[in-house]
Protein backbone atom coordinates (compact mmCIF):
# COMPACT_ATOMS: atom_id res chain seq x y z
CA UNK A 1 0.00 0.00 0.00
CA UNK A 2 1.51 2.99 -1.12
CA UNK A 3 1.43 6.34 1.64
CA UNK A 4 -1.17 8.06 0.79
CA UNK A 5 -3.59 7.00 -1.76
CA UNK A 6 -6.24 10.00 -1.69
CA UNK A 7 -3.57 12.65 -2.51
CA UNK A 8 -1.34 11.42 -5.12
CA UNK A 9 -0.56 13.94 -7.87
CA UNK A 10 -2.63 16.08 -6.41
CA UNK A 11 -2.47 20.10 -5.67
CA UNK A 12 -2.30 19.54 -2.39
CA UNK A 13 1.53 18.43 -2.35
CA UNK A 14 2.79 21.47 -4.78
CA UNK A 15 0.54 23.85 -2.79
CA UNK A 16 1.30 22.90 0.69
CA UNK A 17 5.11 22.30 0.14
CA UNK A 18 5.53 26.13 -1.68
CA UNK A 19 4.37 27.76 1.19
CA UNK A 20 7.59 29.11 3.45
CA UNK A 21 8.07 31.47 6.34
CA UNK A 22 8.84 34.76 5.38
CA UNK A 23 12.76 36.34 5.90
CA UNK A 24 12.54 39.56 7.91
CA UNK A 25 15.14 40.95 9.78
CA UNK A 26 14.55 41.30 13.71
CA UNK A 27 16.06 44.21 15.30
CA UNK A 28 14.60 43.98 18.84
CA UNK A 29 14.48 40.24 20.34
CA UNK A 30 12.30 38.89 23.42
CA UNK A 31 13.44 35.67 23.28
CA UNK A 32 14.63 32.75 20.76
CA UNK A 33 14.88 29.08 20.51
CA UNK A 34 15.52 26.21 18.81
CA UNK A 35 12.63 23.98 17.43
CA UNK A 36 15.21 20.75 16.07
CA UNK A 37 16.95 21.95 12.74
CA UNK A 38 14.24 25.57 12.71
CA UNK A 39 14.97 28.51 15.32
CA UNK A 40 12.64 30.92 16.67
CA UNK A 41 12.59 34.24 17.46
CA UNK A 42 10.49 36.49 18.94
CA UNK A 43 10.37 39.53 18.88
CA UNK A 44 10.16 42.68 21.70
CA UNK A 45 8.28 44.75 19.29
CA UNK A 46 4.58 45.69 20.20
CA UNK A 47 2.48 43.97 19.62
CA UNK A 48 5.53 40.76 19.74
CA UNK A 49 6.00 38.83 16.41
CA UNK A 50 6.92 35.07 16.05
CA UNK A 51 9.80 34.51 13.37
CA UNK A 52 10.85 31.17 12.18
CA UNK A 53 14.25 30.51 10.29
CA UNK A 54 14.62 26.84 8.96
CA UNK A 55 16.49 25.18 6.37
CA UNK A 56 16.44 26.35 2.81
CA UNK A 57 17.36 25.13 -0.20
CA UNK A 58 18.36 26.72 -3.79
CA UNK A 59 16.40 27.90 -6.71
CA UNK A 60 17.77 24.20 -8.28
CA UNK A 61 17.07 22.50 -4.97
CA UNK A 62 13.43 23.84 -4.52
CA UNK A 63 12.68 22.71 -8.24
CA UNK A 64 14.01 19.13 -7.47
CA UNK A 65 12.30 18.96 -4.15
CA UNK A 66 8.96 19.39 -5.66
CA UNK A 67 9.36 16.48 -8.17
CA UNK A 68 11.37 14.25 -5.57
CA UNK A 69 8.19 14.73 -2.93
CA UNK A 70 5.51 13.93 -5.49
CA UNK A 71 7.86 10.57 -6.84
CA UNK A 72 8.00 9.67 -2.82
CA UNK A 73 3.97 10.20 -2.31
CA UNK A 74 3.90 7.83 -5.21
CA UNK A 75 6.43 5.03 -4.17
CA UNK A 76 6.83 5.19 -0.57
CA UNK A 77 4.77 2.42 1.54
CA UNK A 78 3.31 3.25 4.68
CA UNK A 79 5.80 0.95 6.30
CA UNK A 80 9.03 2.52 4.49
CA UNK A 81 7.25 5.98 5.33
CA UNK A 82 8.28 5.31 9.15
CA UNK A 83 11.76 5.61 8.89
CA UNK A 84 13.69 8.15 8.02
CA UNK A 85 16.81 6.58 6.40
CA UNK A 86 14.03 4.59 3.71
CA UNK A 87 12.63 7.67 2.77
CA UNK A 88 16.27 9.57 2.43
CA UNK A 89 17.49 6.52 0.41
CA UNK A 90 14.28 6.23 -2.04
CA UNK A 91 14.73 10.37 -1.93
CA UNK A 92 18.55 9.99 -3.33
CA UNK A 93 17.53 6.86 -6.13
CA UNK A 94 14.70 9.95 -7.35
CA UNK A 95 16.98 12.28 -7.13
CA UNK A 96 19.69 10.54 -9.34
CA UNK A 97 16.63 9.23 -12.19
CA UNK A 98 15.85 12.84 -12.23
CA UNK A 99 19.84 13.47 -12.82
CA UNK A 100 19.66 16.00 -9.96
CA UNK A 101 22.00 13.95 -7.56
CA UNK A 102 24.68 16.57 -6.76
CA UNK A 103 22.11 19.19 -5.60
CA UNK A 104 20.91 16.99 -3.74
CA UNK A 105 24.00 15.73 -1.60
CA UNK A 106 24.92 18.87 -1.82
CA UNK A 107 22.03 19.84 0.06
CA UNK A 108 21.52 16.61 1.73
CA UNK A 109 20.82 18.42 5.50
CA UNK A 110 18.01 21.06 4.48
CA UNK A 111 16.49 18.18 1.75
CA UNK A 112 15.84 15.50 4.78
CA UNK A 113 14.69 18.54 7.48
CA UNK A 114 12.01 19.35 4.45
CA UNK A 115 11.36 15.71 3.38
CA UNK A 116 10.51 14.65 6.89
CA UNK A 117 8.78 17.85 7.91
CA UNK A 118 6.38 16.75 4.50
CA UNK A 119 5.69 13.37 5.19
CA UNK A 120 6.45 12.99 9.30
CA UNK A 121 5.15 16.42 10.91
CA UNK A 122 3.02 19.47 9.47
CA UNK A 123 4.47 21.06 6.80
CA UNK A 124 4.82 24.90 6.89
CA UNK A 125 3.13 24.77 10.30
CA UNK A 126 5.41 22.06 11.56
CA UNK A 127 6.91 23.85 14.03
CA UNK A 128 4.32 25.41 14.89
CA UNK A 129 2.81 22.11 16.36
CA UNK A 130 5.87 20.88 17.82
CA UNK A 131 6.98 23.98 19.63
CA UNK A 132 6.00 23.37 23.29
CA UNK A 133 5.02 26.88 24.11
CA UNK A 134 2.49 27.32 21.15
CA UNK A 135 -0.87 26.66 22.57
CA UNK A 136 -3.00 27.53 20.03
CA UNK A 137 -2.77 28.15 16.29
CA UNK A 138 -4.94 30.09 13.71
CA UNK A 139 -5.15 30.35 10.07
CA UNK A 140 -7.65 33.20 8.99
CA UNK A 141 -7.31 33.92 5.56
CA UNK A 142 -4.84 34.43 2.89
CA UNK A 143 -2.44 36.92 2.84
CA UNK A 144 -3.08 37.38 6.83
CA UNK A 145 -0.30 36.03 8.80
CA UNK A 146 -0.77 32.41 10.64
CA UNK A 147 -1.27 33.46 14.54
CA UNK A 148 -0.15 31.92 17.76
CA UNK A 149 -0.88 31.63 21.13
CA UNK A 150 2.24 31.46 23.10
CA UNK A 151 3.08 30.56 26.83
CA UNK A 152 6.00 32.42 27.63
CA UNK A 153 5.24 36.03 25.85
CA UNK A 154 3.77 38.10 28.78
CA UNK A 155 0.70 40.72 28.43
CA UNK A 156 -0.12 39.31 24.76
CA UNK A 157 -3.00 37.30 22.99
CA UNK A 158 -2.31 36.25 19.51
CA UNK A 159 0.72 36.72 18.19
CA UNK A 160 1.39 37.19 14.28
CA UNK A 161 3.80 34.95 12.67
CA UNK A 162 5.96 34.90 9.83
CA UNK A 163 3.98 32.14 7.69
CA UNK A 164 1.32 33.62 5.06
CA UNK A 165 -0.57 31.51 2.98
CA UNK A 166 -0.89 33.57 -0.40
CA UNK A 167 -4.46 32.39 -1.75
CA UNK A 168 -7.68 30.55 -0.79
CA UNK A 169 -6.07 27.09 -2.92
CA UNK A 170 -2.92 27.11 -0.89
CA UNK A 171 -5.26 26.71 2.33
CA UNK A 172 -7.26 24.95 1.08
CA UNK A 173 -5.05 22.25 -0.10
CA UNK A 174 -3.40 22.74 4.00
CA UNK A 175 -6.83 21.60 5.18
CA UNK A 176 -7.35 18.77 2.97
CA UNK A 177 -3.98 17.30 3.96
CA UNK A 178 -4.24 17.91 7.49
CA UNK A 179 -7.65 16.53 7.38
CA UNK A 180 -6.41 13.01 5.85
CA UNK A 181 -4.39 12.38 8.31
CA UNK A 182 -7.06 11.19 10.24
CA UNK A 183 -8.82 9.70 6.86
CA UNK A 184 -11.37 12.64 6.84
CA UNK A 185 -12.17 15.17 3.74
CA UNK A 186 -13.42 18.69 3.42
CA UNK A 187 -15.53 19.88 0.69
CA UNK A 188 -18.20 22.14 0.08
CA UNK A 189 -20.47 19.90 0.92
CA UNK A 190 -19.08 19.59 4.75
CA UNK A 191 -16.87 22.57 4.87
CA UNK A 192 -16.80 22.66 8.59
CA UNK A 193 -15.03 19.58 10.23
CA UNK A 194 -14.21 19.02 13.72
CA UNK A 195 -11.66 16.67 14.39
CA UNK A 196 -8.43 15.68 16.41
CA UNK A 197 -4.91 15.24 14.85
CA UNK A 198 -3.30 11.68 16.13
CA UNK A 199 -1.75 13.66 18.92
CA UNK A 200 -4.90 14.94 20.48
CA UNK A 201 -4.65 18.51 19.56
CA UNK A 202 -8.28 19.82 18.57
CA UNK A 203 -8.72 20.74 15.33
CA UNK A 204 -11.43 22.83 13.30
CA UNK A 205 -11.55 23.16 9.52
CA UNK A 206 -13.39 26.21 7.77
CA UNK A 207 -13.05 24.66 3.38
CA UNK A 208 -13.66 27.28 0.95
CA UNK A 209 -16.09 30.54 1.27
CA UNK A 210 -18.57 28.45 2.12
CA UNK A 211 -19.00 29.71 5.28
CA UNK A 212 -16.63 32.11 5.84
CA UNK A 213 -16.17 35.95 4.52
CA UNK A 214 -12.06 36.37 4.26
CA UNK A 215 -11.75 32.97 2.92
CA UNK A 216 -10.43 28.99 4.50
CA UNK A 217 -9.08 28.99 7.82
CA UNK A 218 -8.41 26.51 10.43
CA UNK A 219 -7.57 26.76 14.42
CA UNK A 220 -5.69 24.10 16.29
CA UNK A 221 -6.00 23.71 20.23
CA UNK A 222 -2.90 22.05 21.12
CA UNK A 223 -2.98 19.31 23.61
CA UNK A 224 -0.06 18.44 26.09
CA UNK A 225 2.17 15.52 24.91
CA UNK A 226 1.96 14.53 28.12
CA UNK A 227 -1.53 14.63 29.89
CA UNK A 228 -1.02 17.17 33.29
CA UNK A 229 -1.62 15.69 36.66
CA UNK A 230 -2.79 16.93 40.03
CA UNK A 231 1.43 17.86 41.07
CA UNK A 232 1.57 19.28 37.63
CA UNK A 233 -0.77 21.57 38.16
CA UNK A 234 0.20 22.63 41.14
CA UNK A 235 3.87 23.29 39.89
CA UNK A 236 1.71 25.99 37.37
CA UNK A 237 0.16 27.64 40.50
CA UNK A 238 -3.07 26.95 38.70
CA UNK A 239 -4.54 26.46 42.34
CA UNK A 240 -2.74 25.75 45.93
CA UNK A 241 -2.15 22.12 47.37
CA UNK A 242 -4.94 22.89 50.11
CA UNK A 243 -7.47 23.89 47.29
CA UNK A 244 -6.46 20.28 45.60
CA UNK A 245 -6.32 18.29 48.75
CA UNK A 246 -9.95 19.54 49.48
CA UNK A 247 -11.23 18.28 45.58
CA UNK A 248 -9.63 15.46 46.11
CA UNK A 249 -11.33 14.81 48.93
CA UNK A 250 -14.73 15.33 47.16
CA UNK A 251 -13.22 12.99 43.94
CA UNK A 252 -12.43 10.29 46.02
CA UNK A 253 -15.91 10.34 47.28
CA UNK A 254 -17.93 10.62 43.89
CA UNK A 255 -18.97 13.94 44.57
CA UNK A 256 -20.59 15.87 41.44
CA UNK A 257 -18.12 18.86 40.26
CA UNK A 258 -18.71 21.00 37.90
CA UNK A 259 -15.40 22.84 36.55
CA UNK A 260 -16.44 26.20 34.71
CA UNK A 261 -14.78 28.67 32.64
CA UNK A 262 -14.61 30.66 29.26
CA UNK A 263 -13.09 28.61 25.70
CA UNK A 264 -9.11 27.96 26.33
CA UNK A 265 -9.58 28.68 30.12
CA UNK A 266 -8.02 25.46 31.09
CA UNK A 267 -11.11 23.86 32.24
CA UNK A 268 -10.52 20.29 30.63
CA UNK A 269 -6.78 20.58 31.80
CA UNK A 270 -7.75 20.94 35.54
CA UNK A 271 -10.29 18.29 35.10
CA UNK A 272 -7.79 15.65 33.64
CA UNK A 273 -5.70 16.44 36.56
CA UNK A 274 -8.58 16.13 38.80
CA UNK A 275 -9.43 12.54 37.33
CA UNK A 276 -6.03 10.87 38.16
CA UNK A 277 -7.14 11.44 42.29
CA UNK A 278 -9.68 9.33 41.73
CA UNK A 279 -8.66 5.43 43.28
CA UNK A 280 -7.23 3.60 41.09
CA UNK A 281 -9.43 0.39 41.35
CA UNK A 282 -12.17 2.74 40.36
CA UNK A 283 -14.14 2.15 36.92
CA UNK A 284 -14.31 5.19 35.05
CA UNK A 285 -16.28 6.06 31.74
CA UNK A 286 -15.55 9.13 29.77
CA UNK A 287 -17.75 10.63 26.95
CA UNK A 288 -16.36 13.09 24.66
CA UNK A 289 -16.32 14.43 21.38
CA UNK A 290 -13.03 13.94 20.43
CA UNK A 291 -10.41 12.24 22.71
CA UNK A 292 -8.68 14.77 25.34
CA UNK A 293 -8.89 12.98 28.86
CA UNK A 294 -6.28 10.26 29.29
CA UNK A 295 -6.75 8.09 32.92
CA UNK A 296 -3.79 5.94 33.93
CA UNK A 297 -6.82 3.64 35.61
CA UNK A 298 -7.04 0.14 34.36
CA UNK A 299 -10.83 0.29 34.13
CA UNK A 300 -10.84 3.11 32.48
CA UNK A 301 -13.39 2.95 29.23
CA UNK A 302 -13.48 5.74 26.89
CA UNK A 303 -16.42 6.55 24.58
CA UNK A 304 -16.56 8.60 21.72
CA UNK A 305 -19.36 10.28 19.90
CA UNK A 306 -19.62 9.52 16.16
CA UNK A 307 -20.40 11.96 13.50
CA UNK A 308 -21.55 10.61 10.11
CA UNK A 309 -20.20 12.70 6.65
CA UNK A 310 -23.05 11.29 4.47
CA UNK A 311 -25.46 13.56 2.73
CA UNK A 312 -28.39 10.87 2.95
CA UNK A 313 -31.00 12.00 5.29
CA UNK A 314 -31.13 8.64 6.68
CA UNK A 315 -27.05 9.23 7.45
CA UNK A 316 -28.49 10.94 10.99
CA UNK A 317 -29.23 7.23 12.23
CA UNK A 318 -25.68 6.40 12.26
CA UNK A 319 -24.37 9.10 14.28
CA UNK A 320 -24.09 9.06 18.14
CA UNK A 321 -23.95 11.86 20.50
CA UNK A 322 -23.69 12.76 23.87
CA UNK A 323 -26.89 11.98 25.07
CA UNK A 324 -27.10 7.89 23.29
CA UNK A 325 -23.75 7.85 24.97
CA UNK A 326 -24.68 8.93 28.85
CA UNK A 327 -27.64 6.89 28.83
CA UNK A 328 -25.91 3.61 27.64
CA UNK A 329 -22.71 4.53 30.32
CA UNK A 330 -25.93 4.44 33.01
CA UNK A 331 -25.96 0.75 32.83
CA UNK A 332 -22.12 0.18 32.71
CA UNK A 333 -21.86 -0.06 36.31
CA UNK A 334 -19.28 2.36 36.48
CA UNK A 335 -18.02 4.25 39.83
CA UNK A 336 -17.48 7.31 37.65
CA UNK A 337 -19.15 8.82 34.71
CA UNK A 338 -17.23 11.54 33.23
CA UNK A 339 -18.65 14.15 30.39
CA UNK A 340 -15.53 15.98 28.24
CA UNK A 341 -18.12 19.26 28.17
CA UNK A 342 -21.80 19.42 29.09
CA UNK A 343 -23.60 21.68 26.49
CA UNK A 344 -26.80 20.42 26.31
CA UNK A 345 -30.13 17.89 27.54
CA UNK A 346 -27.48 15.26 27.90
CA UNK A 347 -26.66 16.96 31.61
CA UNK A 348 -29.71 15.45 32.63
CA UNK A 349 -28.25 12.06 32.54
CA UNK A 350 -25.27 13.14 34.03
CA UNK A 351 -27.40 14.47 36.81
CA UNK A 352 -29.34 11.01 36.92
CA UNK A 353 -25.78 9.39 37.37
CA UNK A 354 -25.20 11.71 40.53
CA UNK A 355 -28.14 10.74 41.89
CA UNK A 356 -27.69 6.72 41.44
CA UNK A 357 -24.82 7.51 43.58
CA UNK A 358 -22.21 7.65 40.46
CA UNK A 359 -19.02 10.43 40.80
CA UNK A 360 -20.12 12.79 38.43
CA UNK A 361 -17.69 15.62 37.03
CA UNK A 362 -17.79 17.74 33.88
CA UNK A 363 -16.89 21.00 32.28
CA UNK A 364 -19.25 23.24 31.26
CA UNK A 365 -19.56 27.16 30.01
CA UNK A 366 -19.77 30.05 32.26
CA UNK A 367 -18.52 32.33 33.99
CA UNK A 368 -19.24 32.17 37.23
CA UNK A 369 -21.38 29.39 39.96
CA UNK A 370 -24.51 31.97 39.46
CA UNK A 371 -24.62 31.53 36.03
CA UNK A 372 -24.03 28.33 35.89
CA UNK A 373 -27.41 27.23 37.90
CA UNK A 374 -28.95 29.96 35.90
CA UNK A 375 -27.86 28.06 32.80
CA UNK A 376 -28.78 24.73 34.13
CA UNK A 377 -32.30 25.57 35.41
CA UNK A 378 -33.15 27.29 32.13
CA UNK A 379 -33.97 25.43 28.72
CA UNK A 380 -33.18 23.52 26.84
CA UNK A 381 -31.49 21.62 29.97
CA UNK A 382 -34.30 22.13 32.46
CA UNK A 383 -32.67 20.91 35.40
CA UNK A 384 -34.86 20.27 38.07
CA UNK A 385 -34.10 22.31 40.97
CA UNK A 386 -33.82 18.96 43.72
CA UNK A 387 -31.38 17.69 41.18
CA UNK A 388 -29.30 20.76 41.24
CA UNK A 389 -28.74 20.32 44.97
CA UNK A 390 -26.74 16.85 43.91
CA UNK A 391 -23.97 19.24 42.68
CA UNK A 392 -21.11 19.90 45.15
CA UNK A 393 -18.86 21.87 43.50
CA UNK A 394 -18.53 24.54 41.14
CA UNK A 395 -14.76 25.39 39.89
CA UNK A 396 -14.38 28.16 37.89
CA UNK A 397 -11.00 28.64 35.46
CA UNK A 398 -9.69 31.83 33.87
CA UNK A 399 -6.98 33.04 31.62
CA UNK A 400 -5.69 35.96 34.42
CA UNK A 401 -3.07 38.39 33.98
CA UNK A 402 -0.27 37.71 36.97
CA UNK A 403 1.32 39.96 38.79
CA UNK A 404 4.14 39.90 36.87
CA UNK A 405 2.49 40.29 33.61
CA UNK A 406 2.47 37.27 32.07
CA UNK A 407 -0.95 35.16 31.25
CA UNK A 408 -1.44 32.37 33.50
CA UNK A 409 -4.92 29.91 34.14
CA UNK A 410 -6.18 30.27 37.81
CA UNK A 411 -8.75 28.80 39.76
CA UNK A 412 -10.00 31.92 40.38
CA UNK A 413 -12.92 30.66 42.55
CA UNK A 414 -14.56 27.39 44.19
CA UNK A 415 -18.10 27.22 45.17
CA UNK A 416 -20.35 24.60 47.11
CA UNK A 417 -23.78 24.35 45.90
CA UNK A 418 -25.61 24.48 48.88
CA UNK A 419 -29.70 24.40 49.67
CA UNK A 420 -31.58 27.40 51.78
CA UNK A 421 -34.80 28.73 52.22
CA UNK A 422 -34.36 30.26 49.08
CA UNK A 423 -33.27 27.40 47.03
CA UNK A 424 -29.86 25.76 45.89
CA UNK A 425 -27.15 28.81 45.87
CA UNK A 426 -23.72 29.00 45.45
CA UNK A 427 -21.30 29.85 49.22
CA UNK A 428 -18.04 30.31 47.86
CA UNK A 429 -15.12 28.88 49.52
CA UNK A 430 -11.50 29.80 47.69
CA UNK A 431 -10.99 33.05 45.87
CA UNK A 432 -7.58 34.04 44.34
CA UNK A 433 -6.24 37.50 45.13
CA UNK A 434 -4.58 38.56 41.60
CA UNK A 435 -2.54 41.08 43.82
CA UNK A 436 -0.48 38.22 45.60
CA UNK A 437 -1.38 35.28 43.10
CA UNK A 438 -2.11 33.52 46.26
CA UNK A 439 -5.44 31.94 47.23
CA UNK A 440 -7.69 31.73 49.83
CA UNK A 441 -8.22 30.76 52.84
CA UNK A 442 -4.92 29.01 53.46
CA UNK A 443 -5.48 27.15 56.48
CA UNK A 444 -7.20 23.39 56.55
CA UNK A 445 -9.13 24.47 59.68
CA UNK A 446 -10.97 27.77 57.95
CA UNK A 447 -11.50 25.40 54.87
CA UNK A 448 -13.47 23.31 57.75
CA UNK A 449 -15.02 25.79 59.09
CA UNK A 450 -16.55 27.24 56.33
CA UNK A 451 -17.49 24.02 54.54
CA UNK A 452 -21.04 22.43 54.60
CA UNK A 453 -19.92 19.75 52.03
CA UNK A 454 -16.93 18.38 54.14
CA UNK A 455 -18.88 18.08 57.18
CA UNK A 456 -21.68 16.26 55.47
CA UNK A 457 -18.56 14.34 54.16
CA UNK A 458 -17.36 13.64 57.69
CA UNK A 459 -20.90 12.20 58.51
CA UNK A 460 -20.79 9.94 55.77
CA UNK A 461 -17.26 8.55 56.11
CA UNK A 462 -18.63 8.58 60.22
CA UNK A 463 -15.48 11.18 61.06
CA UNK A 464 -14.98 13.05 63.81
CA UNK A 465 -14.16 16.68 63.03
CA UNK A 466 -10.48 15.36 64.15
CA UNK A 467 -10.26 12.97 61.68
CA UNK A 468 -11.86 15.42 58.95
CA UNK A 469 -8.56 17.78 59.60
CA UNK A 470 -6.33 14.93 59.47
CA UNK A 471 -7.50 13.36 56.34
CA UNK A 472 -7.69 16.95 54.40
CA UNK A 473 -4.32 18.00 56.04
CA UNK A 474 -2.44 14.36 54.93
CA UNK A 475 -3.42 15.21 51.34
CA UNK A 476 -2.16 18.27 51.30
CA UNK A 477 1.11 17.30 52.82
CA UNK A 478 1.30 14.34 50.32
CA UNK A 479 0.23 16.85 47.56
CA UNK A 480 3.04 20.13 48.41
CA UNK A 481 5.42 17.09 48.97
CA UNK A 482 5.38 15.92 45.31
CA UNK A 483 5.45 19.02 44.34
CA UNK A 484 8.77 20.08 46.32
CA UNK A 485 10.19 16.54 44.55
CA UNK A 486 9.40 17.63 41.31
CA UNK A 487 6.83 14.73 40.80
CA UNK A 488 4.81 16.30 37.62
CA UNK A 489 5.38 12.92 35.18
CA UNK A 490 1.87 11.43 34.54
CA UNK A 491 3.53 8.11 35.05
CA UNK A 492 5.67 8.74 38.46
CA UNK A 493 2.56 10.87 39.81
CA UNK A 494 -0.36 8.51 39.23
CA UNK A 495 2.41 5.95 40.34
CA UNK A 496 2.90 7.72 43.98
CA UNK A 497 -0.90 8.39 44.32
CA UNK A 498 -1.73 4.92 43.64
CA UNK A 499 0.71 4.29 46.52
CA UNK A 500 -1.01 6.44 48.49
CA UNK A 501 -4.32 4.47 48.41
CA UNK A 502 -2.49 1.07 49.10
CA UNK A 503 -0.65 2.48 52.07
CA UNK A 504 -4.53 3.56 53.33
CA UNK A 505 -5.92 0.20 52.62
CA UNK A 506 -2.54 -1.68 54.20
CA UNK A 507 -3.06 0.38 58.02
CA UNK A 508 -7.44 0.15 57.73
CA UNK A 509 -6.80 -3.88 57.62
Amino acid sequence: MVLCLALRKTLAFTKVSAVKPVNVKITDTYMEYDIGQAHVKISFEAPPKYYITEPTLSDAGRKLFQQVLEELYLSLTYEEAKDPEKIMTHAERIAAVLKGLDVFRREKDAFRYLLLREIHGYGVLDVLFRDPYVEEISIEGPNIPVAIIHKEVPGARWIDTNIVFRDDDEINSYLTWVSQKVGVVPSTAFPILEFSSPEGHRIIVFYGREVTGRGPGMTVRKFPEEPFTAPKLLAFSTLSPLMMAYLWLFVENKAFVFVIGEMASGKTTTLQSLLTLIPMDAKIVTIEDTPELRLPHTHWQPLYTRTSFAVAESSTRTEIGLMELLKASLRTRADYVIVGESRGAEVQYLVQAAAMGQGSMSTFHAGSAHEALVRLRSPPLNVQESFLALIWAIVLMRRVLSPQGKWVRRVVRTWEIVSSERGVEPMEMFTWDPNTDTFLPDDPEEVIRRSFRLKMLAEIRGWSEDDLYWELKKRMDFLQKLLEEGVTSFEIASKRIMEFYRERMIRKK
